[in-house]
């Protein structure tokens, strides 16, 4: 067995991995959500030791209701700009409820309402942020009317515990819009950072573009050569030749399923479905090293009944580059072993691709996946591997990463989705199906 990974090895991330926004916005806000609950839970209980005149019934109901609210989220949310600013007039709603039994606008955390058009602003559109500022507005207008704090009850100097609040408010107030701001900060950073390796990709992909339309026409030819020569062989009795052309003609095929992922096409034979990751990757790993001839050992271990969603071409193409470059990186070691390990955790499934060659050099690693960037030039390498398996596993919202330990071993892990919703094939391209849909 493999040694756990320690301080040499180096990560980076192919496509998908972990980004702040994950799960989507939406979901980066319940988690902030559950830091505010516990906030306000801390503040009402320190509040009723200050003021004993404080109800607490009511606000802890408001408070349940929240967390409720939250957990209701927490399962059910799918993302979109109508869930996210239902989430945003939702927090708006909870915290008039929590104001209008603490005080109203004499409570000094009903500053903490302007964070929630900040929030609107920063993270949603326009017209979300206006509809989130209206609600705003309409409930410092109802708690205008609500009952001051109990300040006569209070076991400490009323001026003095009124500074001590609105310190802690302005303070919190601004804890929590730094955070924010510097989160989604790296965000916009992220999305910066996508978008310039985009453009330097724009001229390289239009020439991939035109590239794979013209393999089209070679390979479907080669394809209907191979079947022809199929139905021959099988007329005259030949099985080796037959056994060939079948072999040829399922190249092809896959070949060209692959410039068709690649272009972005979408179509019945490509489309997602729930896979049985377990057999699928047995599968796939006994024929993939066996046509590339694999010396050594190499293990699988699948525990049955591990599903997931995705591209049954998609994947296959994946584990045999990512199998591809695992024999490839152990041809000169003495012992050779290769393990597959496929796992499930909660929503997704992994799968594990782990050999004992060489490792990756750390000044190779940030630029691993570029197309033609390539560590094996000398012998023929294209350097398309890793960029067509980024591309396919993005295609999928799955993420693939790479672990490497010079001169000791790599691990690839791609991981999947074991949800239904947002696991179909370019789901974050629509806008390139439909565009090569119509040439």
């Amino acid at each position: 067995m493999f040694a756990p990974f320690q301080r040499a090895r180096r990560i980076v991330s192919l496509a998908g991995g972990p980004r702040l926004f994950s799960g989507g916005v939406g979901r980066w806000l319940v988690g902030l959500r559950w830091v505010a609950v516990a906030g306000i839970l801390a503040t009402c209980l320190l509040a009723k030791g200050a003021l004993p005149g404080l109800s607490l019934g009511p606000l802890l109901l408001v408070l349940g209701l929240l967390v409720s609210a939250n957990l209701a989220w927490h399962f059910g949310a799918r993302g979109g700009e109508r869930h996210l600013t239902a989430q945003l007039v939702g927090d708006v709603v909870t915290l008039g409820a929590i104001l209008w039994f603490s005080g109203g606008v004499t409570n000094p955390f009903a500053v903490f309402l302007v964070f929630q058009i900040a929030l609107a602003g920063v993270l949603s559109s326009g017209r979300a942020a206006v509809l989130v500022t209206l609600v705003t507005l309409g409930i410092v207008a109802l708690i205008l009317k609500a009952a001051p704090l109990p300040w006569e009850t209070a076991r400490l100097p009323v001026a003095l515990l009124q500074h001590l609040a609105m310190a802690v408010a302005i303070a919190g107030l601004a804890l929590f819009s730094g955070v924010s701001a510097h989160v989604y900060g790296r965000r916009l950073d992220e999305v910066r950072a996508a978008h310039a390796r985009d453009e330097r990709l724009a001229v390289l992909g239009r020439l991939a573009g035109g590239v794979a339309h013209e393999l089209n026409t070679p390979l479907a030819t080669i394809l209907l050569a191979s079947n022809e020569l199929v139905e021959l062989a099988g007329e005259r009795g030949d099985e080796e030749i037959e056994r060939i052309s079948r072999a040829l003609a399922g190249e092809a095929k896959r070949a060209s399923d692959v410039i068709d992922l690649l272009r972005g096409r979408v179509h019945a034979g490509l489309s997602s479905e729930q896979l049985d990751l377990s057999a699928f990757v047995r599968e796939t790993v006994e024929r993939g090293l066996g046509r590339l001839g694999f010396p050594g050992e190499h293990v699988v271990v699948a525990a049955p009944g591990v599903t997931a969603w995705g591209s049954r071409a998609a994947l296959r193409q994946i584990l045999e580059n990512v199998l591809k470059n695992a024999v490839e990186a152990t041809s000169d070691v003495e012992q050779p072993r290769i393990e597959i390990v496929v796992a499930q955790a909660g929503e997704r499934a992994t799968i594990r691709v782990r050999d004992n060659g060489h490792g990756v050099r750390s000044e190779e690693l940030p630029r691993l996946g570029e197309p033609f960037r390539t560590t094996k030039a000398g012998s023929g390498g294209t350097g398309l591997g890793l960029y067509v398996s980024s591309v396919l596993a993005e295609q999928m919202r799955a993420s693939l990463e790479l672990e490497s330990r010079e001169e000791q071993e790599t691990c690839v892990t791609l991981t999947l989705t074991r949800d239904t919703v947002g696991a179909g094939i370019g789901e974050l391209r629509r806008d390139e199906v439909r565009r090569n849909a119509a040439d």
